[in-house]
């Protein structure tokens, strides 16, 4: 009895339907598709956020005071601003953040990440006195996410539109 339960038990493990996905699992031609519907997602995204932001720049984090998360407490964040995209012009600017991170296969999920690391650059968005978005400057972007230089694009040519 125990033998057939064993093979039993055994058989519905390696016969049962198995559901599992994973970034990057697609066949290629359903990959590109994807890619290039998630790159069109984020374009569009990048351009909704110009027309709610008041101040979109790139600067370099000069100082950098991390949020409290187990009170809610923001921490602060100073920039050297290297270039204003959309909003009034500074050479420094200090603002409240809070973390804001979702970890997604799809670009467009990630969006809305809030995050910093000392000295280095980002492009930043500011609503209300709020950062609802910042981007390391380093990417280079890849059939499914974009570049620095093409999110600064999209920004300048929606921004001149708002």
């Amino acid at each position: 009895m125990r033998m057939v339960r064993a093979i039993g038990i055994a058989l519905m493990i390696t016969l049962a339907p198995i559901t599992a996905y994973a970034c990057g699992t697609l066949a290629p031609a359903q990959q590109r598709e994807l890619d290039r519907a998630e790159l069109d997602a984020l374009r569009k995204s990048v351009v909704r956020k110009v027309m709610t932001s008041d101040l979109i720049f790139v600067g370099t984090v000069s100082a950098l005071q991390r949020p409290n998360l187990k009170t809610d407490q923001p921490g602060q964040v100073t920039f050297v601003v290297s270039e204003t995209l959309k909003g009034s012009s500074c050479a420094t600017i200090e603002l409240p953040w809070m973390v804001e991170f979702v970890i997604s296969c799809r670009p467009a999920d990630m969006f809305g990440n809030v995050g910093f690391a000392d000295k280095l650059s980002y492009i930043v968005y500011v609503t209300g006195g709020r950062i609802t978005r910042s981007a390391d400057t380093r990417r280079s972007g890849n059939s499914s996410s974009l570049s620095f230089a093409e999110e600064r694009k999209i920004v300048l040519a929606a921004s001149s539109k708002s």
